[in-house]
């Protein structure tokens, strides 16, 4: 594995299609900003054991149907 130390604005390359950058650096929590082809699937890996993949495509997918993609079913409560 390649660990890499970046500050807020600066990027990372792969293949020469795909760029990684840095948006944000709260506390623990790090804000990545992805650019890459349209044919790439890019996903969270806490997210890819879900049946169905959900795949962030540019299409019009409203932050809310994301959402409700990867909710799991409600159930009736007593």
């Amino acid at each position: 594995m390649l660990v890499l130390t970046r500050k807020r604005g600066e990027r990372i390359v792969i293949c020469e299609n795909i760029v990684l950058t840095i948006v944000s650096i709260h506390g623990k929590r790090v804000k990545l900003g992805v650019h890459a082809p349209g044919h790439v699937t890019i996903r969270r890996d806490d997210l890819r054991d879900l049946s169905g993949v959900i795949e962030l495509t540019k299409n019009n997918n409203t932050a809310q149907e994301l959402h409700e993609r990867i909710q799991p079913p409600r159930t009736s409560g007593p």
